[in-house]
């Protein structure tokens, strides 16, 4: 089937933080189950370092190609969310290649678990429609050049933090200039800590090096085009909706 796509000691401020980290998700912890010189899949470069991921490649170059999401992303967010595992569930319900939440599923409208767990390709496309859903928040922020590795980073951001949190980042990093590039939206979150944690409930600490984490494992496969920051408006870049290409 062609795939449509897509404790006592401590202050009461520190303690509220502790709280609120230790209230998030977890941090997914896969990590590649195939040596660092592992042959590549026949027609791919490299081997992604994941055993899972290496046999779906083909598919996932499918996807990319019909949507116009870079295979890096792709690749990067399956490894590290579910390493590969369809059937990959957690404690809050996270589904599928992605790892889809029940509401967000059920915004994308994929809500068959047996199928989430089982078909490959209504797991892909699942995935899609979710990226799509989280480019459309990223493109109302007005900060990244649609297409660039900054644009996409952002995207898997807003979905590891939740879209709020992400316009909430980036409006308190704006003023200064800081929201411009990865690197510098990076540094600053991670300067204020603090702050950023008392207003989103989620901790940069944690989102930001899991992202560069994502991307570390699927740059090699493309991951955008190199960043330009946007100064004086919006720049876009024709790439196709995932959510309108399953709808084609």
């Amino acid at each position: 089937m062609p795939i449509l796509i897509i404790l006592g000691s401590l202050g009461v401020g520190t303690l509220v933080a502790f709280a609120l980290a230790s209230a998030e998700k977890p941090v997914p912890d896969h990590e590649p189950d195939l040596p660092p010189d592992a042959p590549p899949p026949a027609g791919f470069p490299k081997s992604t370092g994941f055993k899972l991921v290496d046999k779906i490649l083909p598919l996932l170059k499918q996807a990319a190609d019909s949507s116009g999401i870079p295979l890096g992303l792709l690749i990067g967010w399956i490894a590290k969310e579910s390493g590969g595992k369809i059937g990959e569930t957690t404690k809050y319900d996270e589904l599928g290649l992605f790892q889809l939440m029940p509401d967000e599923r059920a915004k994308v409208g994929y809500t068959d678990r047996d199928r989430m767990m089982n078909d490959y390709t209504y797991s892909i496309n699942a995935g899609l429609a979710l990226i799509g859903s989280y480019m459309k928040a990223v493109d109302a922020l007005g900060v990244a050049t649609k297409g660039s590795s900054y644009y996409w980073r952002l995207v898997k951001l807003g979905h590891s933090m939740g879209s709020g949190a992400l316009r909430t980042i980036v409006n308190m990093a704006q003023p200064s200039g800081d929201a411009r590039t990865w690197s510098r939206l990076e540094n600053f979150a991670l300067a204020h800590v603090d702050e950023i944690l008392h207003a989103t409930k989620h901790s940069p600490e944690k989102w930001f090096p899991f992202v560069d984490k994502v991307y570390d494992v699927g740059a090699p496969f493309g991951f955008g085009s190199s960043d330009a920051a946007i100064v004086g408006g919006q720049v876009f870049v024709d790439i196709i909706d995932p959510l309108d290409a399953l709808t084609a």
